[in-house]
């Protein structure tokens, strides 16, 4: 493991999500509303009475924001997906993605999409996009975890691209700790695993790396590629029965450093 980047978190514990980008927490005795950058269903990672972990933030509607729900004593799945992108381009920049070629610059408009990045190999210009597979089942991180018409569509659109020519790349952000490969969630969405096959079959590279959350608020990153595991998906249909770390009381000095904060913003 390699440490990326530490942050100064402190635990709370859902109440209830309240938007598709939002929960209500509580904490130092408070109930707040934290911002949510994760959009997806997040079955076994966001519900009532789970423990997460926020950092403080300052104006806006919301208190904090969370960025990691914690699966046992030490670790966490890492939610946050803008924090997942910076993580992938702080491993980038420090030479830890060896199959990554150079990025050219972020957020690349093609045809009617966006791309999360325009890439450079051997003198050719082609792209690259991230997709966030934080929901576990068995011991496989997949995607996705709710329908995706843009996840399909952003498939297709490399798919095209990598015929014409161009060097694409998908890389998938494997956040859960307890994931050893990557599997195409088919069970939620049926269309996904077909997708990146033709994908694959057209010679877009995809790849799966690994990063997750510890409880201490340290991020790392595990490994550059795990398996991709496409043909014959193993059987995702029923989620893992994961080892949950609910204290009764979130430790509380943690917590109590940000009561200040809470304060003048809960809900």
């Amino acid at each position: 493991m390699t440490l990326i980047s530490r942050y100064d978190v402190f635990p709370a514990t859902v109440v209830r999500r309240d938007t598709r980008v939002t929960v209500i927490a509580r904490a130092a005795g408070r109930e707040f509303r934290a911002l949510l950058r994760n959009t997806g269903r997040l079955v076994g990672l966001i519900h009532p009475g789970t423990e997460i972990l926020c950092l403080p933030k300052e104006g806006g509607k919301t208190a904090a924001q969370v960025l990691g729900a914690v699966v046992d004593g030490e670790r966490a799945a890492l939610l946050d997906t803008l924090v997942q992108a910076r993580a992938f381009e702080a491993a980038a920049q420090r030479g830890l993605i060896p199959w990554l070629p150079a990025i050219v610059r972020h957020e690349v408009r093609v045809r009617d999409s966006r791309l999360d990045y325009e890439i450079e190999l051997a003198g050719n210009r082609g792209f690259l996009e991230l997709k966030s597979a934080v929901h576990l089942r068995g011991e496989c991180a997949t995607y996705p975890d709710a329908p995706s018409a843009r996840g399909r569509r952003h498939i297709a659109l490399l798919t095209e691209l990598s015929q014409e020519g161009y060097p694409c790349l998908i890389a998938f952000i494997t956040a859960h700790p307890a994931a050893s490969r990557f599997c195409p969630d088919v069970e939620t969405d049926p269309e996904i695993g077909t997708a990146l096959l033709k994908a694959r079959a057209a010679g877009v590279g995809i790849h799966a790396l690994k990063m997750h959350l510890m409880t201490d608020g340290r991020l790392v990153f595990d490994s550059p590629q795990l398996p991709v595991v496409l043909e014959n998906t193993p059987d995702t249909t029923t989620p893992v029965k994961m080892r949950q770390f609910f204290p009764s009381q979130p430790d509380q000095r943690r917590s109590d450093r940000w009561e200040p904060l809470l304060q003048r913003r809960f809900t």
